[in-house]
């Protein structure tokens, strides 16, 4: 499970943990829920410049005001519910942190819409498979 929180602007925030691949230690950064953003990882490209990520594609990219823009795509490992794992990590001139549908796709997550309240994300429980 992935705990985190509700900012004073009404975000609901979750930490992420991505390898500096300058260092070989893992970055921690609050990242906000866009569940309109169908990516996994949104992060600035400052921040991305910093971590040292290896780029891997470019794509284009909608944004919410309907603009379409060219964005590098690198590759981020993560530690993501308890395991670490390799995902696309979009980069972008903004200065918001985002998660997306994406990452949160075979998840529960739970808000507690007031200040301070609560953020977790947990996942699915999938049924045992049957011993023969």
């Amino acid at each position: 499970m992935i705990n985190g929180s509700i900012i004073l602007t009404r975000q609901a925030t979750l930490p992420v943990s991505i390898l500096n691949h300058g260092n070989g230690q893992f970055t921690t950064f609050n990242f906000i829920l866009d569940t309109g953003f169908t990516g996994g990882l949104q992060l600035p490209a400052t921040e991305v410049r910093r971590l040292a990520l290896p780029l891997v594609d470019q794509v284009a990219s909608e944004l919410a005001d309907g603009r379409v823009v060219k964005a590098d795509v690198y590759a981020a490992t993560i530690s993501w519910l308890g395991n670490q794992t390799t995902v696309k990590l979009i980069s972008t001139e903004g200065n918001v942190p985002l998660i997306g549908a994406n990452l949160l796709w075979g998840s529960v997550t739970h808000i507690e819409w007031d200040f301070g309240g609560r953020v977790s994300v947990e996942p699915i429980p999938r049924p045992e498979p049957e011993k023969e």
